[in-house]
């Protein structure tokens, strides 16, 4: 579906259209590593929450 977006994200888009596609695949690769890593810190911060509530 259709959805509105913000500044930042046509600012996004914009500059990815412009990447040749080579670029492209390698920007969505890191980002969806980099968003694994977000992922994986904060459920390690989770947990470590936990661990000291539960002390």
């Amino acid at each position: 579906g259709w959805r509105m977006v913000s500044r930042q994200q046509a600012d996004l888009l914009n500059l990815f259209d412009i990447l040749p596609e080579s670029e492209k695949e390698k920007l969505i690769d890191r980002l969806k590593g980099q968003n694994e890593l977000y992922k994986e810190a904060f459920q390690n911060m989770l947990a470590a929450q936990k661990r000291l509530k539960n002390q």
